[in-house]
């Protein structure tokens, strides 16, 4: 997904696509003073940020040949806060939430419609290390 080669292979493969999920994700927990937190936060932009980004432009000219269709961007709710430990993190997602919202308007014309998702921690991999309550990824996903 952060491999344009890659990423303009999926579009020109899957044509009939009418929704986009930018679900990737990584977070490395890197605290601000760590000798290697600036390559930290180079690494979750191009997932977090540069992904999302990369694959939205690809499908916008699919999703709109296809009736608009729409464009979920899962994000966290560390886009709008930081922690010790998760500070590049939250700004790969405060990142991809301002691309949300360019995307919203970007795209409007076309009739995408462009969502954000904020869930709080969601028991992964990704949170694996984390001690607190987390939700389970079918709870996030629940239609209920």
């Amino acid at each position: 997904m952060t491999k344009r080669a890659d990423v303009a292979a999926a579009a020109r493969q899957c044509t009939d696509v009418d929704l986009l999920i930018n679900n990737a994700g990584i977070a490395l927990w890197t605290g601000f003073l760590e000798p290697d937190s600036v390559e930290a936060a180079r690494s979750e932009m191009e997932t977090n940020y540069y992904g999302p980004l990369l694959l939205s432009r690809a499908f916008a000219p699919v999703l709109a040949k296809n009736g608009g269709g729409a464009i979920v961007n899962m994000l966290s709710v560390l886009s709008w806060v930081a922690v010790p430990s998760g500070g590049t993190y939250s700004a790969s997602k405060a990142a991809a939430w301002s691309l949300t919202n360019w995307l919203r308007t970007a795209l409007r014309k076309q009739g995408t419609q462009v969502v954000g998702v904020h869930p709080g921690p969601v028991d992964t991999d990704m949170a694996s290390d984390l001690t607190l309550p987390k939700v389970t990824p079918m709870d996030v996903v629940d239609k209920r």
